[in-house]
């Protein structure tokens, strides 16, 4: 098989995965660097690049403003961009 797809193969199975780039190529025996330098170059939508940097205000339903958060945060972000945030044992 042709290394391009190949290649192409396993960014579309990295998608579906809901693993990292690096639990991927972990698993399959991949370069990590090699991986994300051929993505960049010839899977250019699954990249993320040039995206203007902002702030983005997130509304905590039931955390009212005079209430502290105590305990663990965490931020989840899925390949399809979908974030997920957590916060303690909520």
């Amino acid at each position: 098989m042709d290394k391009n797809k190949l290649m192409k193969q396993h960014v579309e199975r990295w998608q579906s995965s809901g693993k990292t780039i690096l639990q991927y190529c972990n698993d399959n025996n991949l370069s990590y660097d090699g991986f994300n330098s051929w993505r960049y170059k010839n899977a250019p939508e699954t990249r993320i690049l040039n995206r203007k940097k902002s702030f983005l205000s997130v509304p905590i339903e039931g955390l009212g403003k005079s209430d502290r958060m105590d305990g663990k945060l965490s931020i989840d972000i899925e390949p399809d961009g979908t974030i997920h945030i957590r916060l303690g044992g909520r």
